[in-house]
């Protein structure tokens, strides 16, 4: 597809500057243009600076205007409309990743910051496609099988965070419905690369290598946070970047959703027992401790402040919901892309946790 020119946002975070980087080798033809807050430039600049130091990204055609998707002009002021005249793509990655997030704030970002991407696309005179980043928790409280072509099921959500990417994925698909060409990818929980560990953000399972760390020396083994029985479906980023890269390039996948998951994904008594036998030498207990006694203890401020690990993270691991990824799975197949097995890459994980864990997320996500 000679010619792209791409507008991107959620960059530099973790997962947009690997995506910008792998988008670029793919096809060095591409142009990206990087929408980054003001406060986050210089960070996108020196991302910007190494991702060109790559003999592969020699001569690519990169660069990051200073921008906000929550102002209806995306922050961009007279470069809108000049801007929208060449732009052919749009991916769309930023957002408020934050299951404690205030909803007014969520709101602002995920839906109204969404809805003025959207009408962004609409003014853009050759445009071909966008390719929008939801989550698979837009099925909020849903259990059961969730299927990739569903969405609006009357479903109720945990916290504003799902409530948002959904009413943000809604938006998506009514502009679908309106004739926008577009693909909505629904990422699992998303953690380091399976090759190397890295990551810069650490939550979801890593809350987990925290909580065991903090009593490995029990002569115990740890009781488990609630039946655990349900499965934790994570996706490695090297897995969604190389999976993303092929489905958003096919022009057979347009108007299709897809969910980033591991088909074989453990449950989340297995991954915390894989956990505490990496981190204690031993597995976890067979005995649990009540998930709303957990989220009670978890939420007493000594005890957040102590150990750091939300109480809002704790229903991720006992809801009993299926994800199905059929279309993902149909438009790989051939690729040679399949996710790396969890029980190989966890070591690899815990490793780059124990290495880096005193430092903070250091740039946006």
């Amino acid at each position: 597809m000679p010619g792209r020119i791409i507008l991107f946002t959620g960059f530099p975070g973790f997962i947009g500057r690997r995506l910008v980087g792998r988008l670029l080798e793919d096809d060095p033809l591409a142009e990206v243009i990087c929408l980054v807050l003001p406060r986050f430039i210089p960070e996108a600049e020196r991302v910007i600076a190494r991702l060109l130091e790559r003999p592969a990204l020699s001569g690519a055609r990169l660069c990051c205007v200073a921008g906000d998707i929550t102002d209806p002009q995306l922050g961009l002021g007279g470069q809108y409309t000049s801007l929208a005249s060449r732009i052919s793509e749009v991916w769309h990655l930023a957002a408020i990743y934050d299951l404690a997030v205030p909803l007014d704030r969520a709101r602002n970002v995920n839906v109204e910051g969404t809805r003025h991407v959207l009408n962004f696309c609409a003014a853009c005179t050759g445009f071909h496609r966008l390719v929008y980043f939801s989550t698979l928790y837009v099925a909020g409280k849903r259990t059961g099988m969730i299927r990739e072509t569903e969405l609006q099921q009357g479903q109720e959500f945990k916290n504003a965070y799902e409530a948002t990417k959904f009413a943000a994925e809604v938006l998506v698909a009514e502009a679908m419905k309106r004739g926008l060409p577009a693909i909505v990818i629904r990422p699992g929980i998303v953690v380091g690369d399976s090759r190397s560990g890295e990551t810069d953000k650490f939550d979801g399972p890593y809350y987990a290598f925290r909580l065991i760390s903090l009593f490995r020396r029990l002569p115990m083994r740890l009781p488990r946070l609630g039946p655990s029985n349900a499965e934790v479906n994570i996706v490695p980023v090297d897995y969604l970047v190389e999976a993303t890269i092929v489905l958003g390039r096919n022009p057979r996948t347009v108007g299709l959703t897809f969910q980033i998951v591991d088909p074989t994904a453990l449950t989340a008594w297995e991954l915390y027992s894989q956990m505490c036998d990496l981190i204690t030498g031993r597995p976890a207990a067979d005995y649990a401790i009540s998930p709303r006694v957990a989220e009670r203890i978890l939420a007493l401020p000594l005890v957040r402040r102590w150990i750091r690990v939300p109480s809002e993270a704790v229903v991720y691991f006992n809801h009993h919901a299926k994800f199905d990824s059929s279309n993902t799975l149909t438009h790989l197949e051939g690729s040679g892309i399949a996710i790396p097995v969890l029980r190989e890459y966890l070591p690899r994980l815990y490793a780059y946790w124990l290495e880096h864990r005193r430092l903070g997320p250091r740039t946006p996500v």
